[in-house]
């Protein structure tokens, strides 16, 4: 499955981060704006910097609560190959992973950092239904079993190198 996609890049205005800047934090300045022809952009949102206080949760409630929408954590490289070609298969594993909700994504997004794409990215993922013969649901995660059965992207956040999860 191939797909176009546009990439456009527009300055945002960095948040106050207890007064460090962007830079600092190791966050660019430059947003990402994605779409694919014929659709609505793809929403980059700000990194919340969640912690224990405050929840581990990336996304806003709407999103983390809408059945429908899961997340997938990965390293930063792989979001504009999996916008370009959606989720694909991978090795010997017979499905994709999403969770149910952002914390969990979060955690493999941490986990796929390294020294050559030191930012992970958390994608969030609209299914038209979950009531399909290539989708198992699980309490806590989403496997999808066929790759012509792509859920749309509709946001991604991106997880700066210098973020620790507890």
């Amino acid at each position: 499955m191939s797909r176009s996609f546009v990439l456009l890049l527009r300055k945002s205005v960095p948040q106050n981060h207890n007064s460090k800047t962007a830079a600092e934090l190791g966050v660019s300045n430059l947003k990402r704006e994605l779409y694919m022809p014929g659709s609505t952009a793809i929403e980059q949102y700000d990194f919340p910097w969640p912690n224990g206080d405050k929840g581990y949760s990336v996304f806003p409630n709407e999103l983390e609560n809408d059945s429908l929408v899961a997340f997938h954590g990965t390293a930063e490289t792989n979001l504009d190959s999996i916008v370009q070609n959606g989720f694909v298969i991978q090795g010997t594993l017979p499905s994709i992973s999403f969770a149910r909700n952002s914390s969990i994504a979060l955690n493999y997004a941490c986990e796929k950092r390294n020294s050559l794409c030191p930012n992970g990215i958390v994608i969030a993922v609209r299914f038209e239904s979950l009531d399909d013969r290539c989708v198992a649901v699980e309490p806590h995660l989403i496997y999808l079993y066929c790759q012509d059965k792509q859920p749309k992207i509709i946001g991604y956040c991106l997880v700066p190198g210098n973020y620790v999860h507890a």
